[in-house]
């Protein structure tokens, strides 16, 4: 996708048993009281973003985000389950991150380690 937004109340379900990759060129925004794969496990929703994602008031979203350029806003009682990596994050009032700690056992690759593929000094 180039870019997604949900309106106010929009929610996005997973079947059971799928896993489901996201890839996006831009930027993700998701309305008030929007519930992204909500109550599910977070390692079968994967976002590979190169943009950002902003959150509106009172969301719910259970998966990962890698969007290592781009910047991410929680607005007032946000929560997020799973892993996040970007270069910034903002998050407003009552927001609230939760690491999901089975992350660390998902495997990618062929080694299901993290390996360096590139490197930028500045």
């Amino acid at each position: 996708f180039s870019t997604m937004t949900l309106g106010k109340n929009s929610s996005v379900v997973l079947a059971p048993g799928a896993n489901v990759t996201i890839y996006m060129g831009g930027d993700i925004q998701y309305g008030q009281y929007s519930y992204i794969n909500d109550g599910g496990v977070p390692n079968k929703l994967q976002v590979y973003s190169q943009g950002s994602l902003k959150f509106n008031q009172g969301c719910s979203f259970y998966g990962t985000f890698y969007g290592p350029n781009g910047d991410i806003q929680y607005d007032q009682t946000t929560n997020v389950y799973g892993s996040i990596v970007s270069k910034t994050i903002k998050l407003d009032a009552g927001a609230c991150f939760h690491y999901d700690r089975s992350l660390s056992r998902v495997r990618h690759g062929v080694t299901g380690r993290m390996l360096a593929v590139a490197w930028k000094q500045t």
